[in-house]
């Protein structure tokens, strides 16, 4: 099983953490501004636009943070996979393991690609070589 180094792990909902804290006071800021205008009545179209971007930036850049990192990679089965995310879990086979070209190991589940830095996780299996045999196809 490779699981999450303990810091990095930390460091994620850190950052997650700070980026809603960002983005709540954007939206808050724009708005006490917006609405402080004397023009506020006349660009509220642009205003609603605006915030949607910004809801729909924000969404976008926490379901890659939240669903995209790999909490752990478990073996299930002689050929299945379970990778672990913050919020959900997929299931693959070795055929979907791919090493790119920058030294990651490429996860090709349903909904996209899940990247693994190997130096990021730890293997906790008795021999070591966990990611040898999930490369192994």
């Amino acid at each position: 099983m490779l699981v999450l180094k303990q810091g990095l792990l930390k460091f994620v909902w850190f950052f997650f953490i700070v980026w809603t804290v960002i983005f709540i006071t954007m939206i808050a800021y724009i708005s006490v501004v917006y609405f402080n205008s004397p023009y506020a009545s006349k660009f509220i179209e642009c205003y609603v636009f605006f915030i949607l971007f910004v809801l729909l930036a924000y969404f976008l850049t926490s379901k890659y943070i939240l669903l995209r990192l790999a909490k752990s990679v478990e073996k299930i089965d002689e050929d299945k996979y379970r990778v672990h995310t913050l919020l959900s879990h997929y299931d693959f086979c070795k055929k979907d393991v791919r090493l790119c070209r920058y030294g990651q190991i490429k996860i090709d589940v349903y909904s996209g690609k899940i990247r693994l830095k190997p130096d990021e996780y730890i293997d906790t299996t008795p021999k070591g070589n966990f990611l040898k045999e999930m490369l192994s196809h």
